[in-house]
């Protein structure tokens, strides 16, 4: 039987007739299902079955794709890392509760400019917008000058601190009305709070995409990222508006909505961090590494991720100069040098001082020997690292940026 016959075959119609006590209903969705028996150059017959519906579905899953191409990267969820959706299902809770919450601090900032107060001056308005800008515009750049570096090798623990900064922020624009003698100084603090908080939630931004971005579709979720947060904004900016029409003038209530809010967004974004999963070794990670390894525990990402503080963790840092590590005697040094001479890093006084060709594994190994690990169980270290899939060509860890050469005179 060819498949030209196959298509002509009849349709055998699976109809129970109606019970007495059942009633039936006109259906918009109807079934047929098409059984038939195929018999290939004289190979095993096979029963092929087929199920067609009403134009209505297929509608449905268009309008479903493409409803999902607007927001989602194609190929999802293959095209992505784990945790994908969970993470912007998150991260989109807490923008939805910081839009919210913005549009009250905007209130609040107005009523502390004077807007609706007959006694209030045109001219000390325009001047506290200026104090404002003024301190957003300071603030970044001191911040993009002394933590640019380090954005890069802590992306959780500075992703979680860019919306802390941005909740300080919208406290201070809400408290700013309350303290009249105070206002332009709380307006100043606040409008520096929200500007690290671009600074920092930008530059990590890339990062995680990157991190998401498994099949080379790095701009792709990039622009998917920014609808996201366009319809995030359009929806908040309507909820905001029917949480002001609602709460109208009650301070009380007005502040109790603000807390409420504070605290899930507090939540939505300790929540879309513990989504990321980053194959990377900065400092944070490594000490939960080590301690796994010199335990035997496993070293899989998510038990590492898990484990991993979202607080900014002790640093220690490599790469330093020879102003380091002066205290040590000039006897020792010497002995520490002569012994390291041909390897890529010597440990001095609790300190490493890299060669300049070393390497981000030479950089973790001496990571390792700093964290007290035996040089005969560095390649067991490395090794499980590597079946774990880690990444150890990146080099995240905290780098001084300075190079020492040694070697016999």
């Amino acid at each position: 039987m060819s498949w030209a016959d196959v298509v002509k075959a009849p349709v055998v119609a699976r109809y129970k007739p109606p019970t007495p006590t059942t009633r039936v209903r006109p259906s918009r969705r109807r079934a047929a299902a098409r059984a038939v028996e195929l018999q290939e150059d004289g190979g095993p017959a096979r029963v092929v079955s087929e199920t067609s519906t009403d134009a209505l579905a297929p509608r449905r899953r268009v309008r479903r794709a493409r409803l999902i191409d607007v927001f989602l990267p194609e190929g999802y969820p293959r095209s992505v890392a784990p945790g994908y959706g969970a993470y912007q299902l998150w991260d989109a809770l807490q923008g939805l509760t910081s839009y919210v919450r913005a549009n009250l601090a905007y209130k609040a900032t107005l009523e502390g400019l004077g807007v609706g107060d007959v006694e209030a001056s045109a001219m000390a308005g325009a001047l506290a917008n200026v104090a404002r800008d003024a301190s957003s515009s300071l603030a970044g750049l001191l911040l993009a000058y002394g933590c640019s570096r380090d954005f890069g090798r802590r992306v959780r623990q500075w992703r979680l601190a860019a919306d802390v900064a941005n909740d300080c922020g919208l406290a201070l624009q809400m408290a700013a009305p309350l303290c009249r003698d105070r206002f332009v100084v709380l307006a100043c603090l606040a409008a520096a709070c929200h500007c690290a908080c671009g600074v920092m939630a930008g530059a990590t931004k890339a990062s995680i995409s990157r991190h998401f971005a498994v099949q080379g579709n790095f701009e792709e979720l990039v622009s998917k990222e920014g609808s996201q947060e366009q319809f995030v904004n359009v929806l908040g900016l309507l909820l905001g508006y029917y949480v002001l029409k609602v709460l109208n003038e009650s301070t009380k209530t007005v502040l109790i909505a603000f807390v409420l809010l504070t605290l899930l967004h507090v939540l939505a974004n300790i929540m879309a961090v513990r989504q990321l999963r980053l194959r990377t070794v900065n400092e944070p990670r490594f000490r939960v590494l080590m301690d796994r390894f010199l335990r035997n525990l496993p070293l899989d990402v998510a038990a590492v991720g898990d484990a991993e503080p979202l607080l900014v963790a002790g640093r220690r840092r490599l790469g330093c100069s020879l102003n380091d590590v002066a205290h040590v005697p000039a006897a020792a040094a010497v002995a520490a040098l002569v012994a390291a001479e041909g390897r890529p890093f010597v440990i001095l006084g609790g300190e490493a001082l890299l060669a300049p060709g070393a390497t981000a594994l030479d950089a973790l190994e001496a990571r390792f020997a700093l964290a007290g690990g035996p040089a005969a169980r560095w390649p067991a270290f490395r090794a499980a690292l590597a079946a774990a899939g880690w990444d150890t060509a990146t080099p995240l860890l905290d780098d001084a940026g300075c190079r020492v050469r040694w070697h016999k005179v």
